[in-house]
């Protein structure tokens, strides 16, 4: 068995720049970007609201990601709070402060190739097993889906940005991805046992 490296569907060339999120990233600050990915789909409950609460709360602005929610989201009227339900990660995470998410592989990918320390809250699934994994890698904090309120989100969110090994350790991940091209790989590996 060879690992090839992570296959990543969402490139920069793959989209246009989203105008209301290009928008909000150039108006301040680098924001916290906020999203638990098509999970979403699964009611988010007040997650959305209570992350975006907690950002604000540390004096940092919010994007959102919202996804296919089945309900209408909830967010608060702030100006520092932005919510779409979709744009590229590839195009918004490397102009963001760090990530508040489910622990999706994908979206757990997307942002370590852009170098963001993450708060990871996982909700099912292989989720609680990425959280896990970030935690060990020094990447990330993780919080329980049940503990998500807006207070243990800002503690955690605080003890995240406070903590520059984080940063550091996201870094030196995200250049590490950034070097690997699991599709060309993959492909060279069936080239070359087809040849065989």
């Amino acid at each position: 068995m060879t690992l090839t490296g992570f296959v990543a569907w969402d490139r920069v060339s793959s989209f246009p720049d989203p105008a209301g999120p290009a928008w909000f990233l150039a108006a301040g600050e680098p924001p916290v970007l906020v999203t638990v990915g098509a999970s979403s789909s699964l009611d988010p409950q007040h997650f959305y609201r209570h992350a975006a609460e907690a950002v604000t709360r540390l004096g940092h602005r919010a994007l959102v990601l919202t996804g296919p929610t089945p309900t209408q989201v909830d967010l608060p009227d702030d100006p520092a709070i932005f919510g779409t339900a979709f744009a590229p990660l590839s195009l918004v995470a490397p102009r963001c402060l760090a990530a508040v998410h489910h622990g999706g592989a994908g979206t757990t990918i997307g942002l370590l190739a852009s170098a963001l320390p993450q708060l990871v809250v996982p909700r099912g699934f292989d989720q609680p097993q990425t959280a896990f994994r970030m935690t060990r890698l020094g990447v990330a904090r993780a919080l329980p889906w049940r503990h998500a309120s807006p207070d243990r989100l800002t503690r955690e969110l605080r003890a995240l940005l406070s903590d520059e090994r984080h940063r550091r350790k996201a870094a030196a991940l995200g250049s590490r991805l950034t070097n690997e091209s699991g599709l060309h790989e993959s492909v060279r590996l069936v080239e070359e046992t087809v040849r065989a």
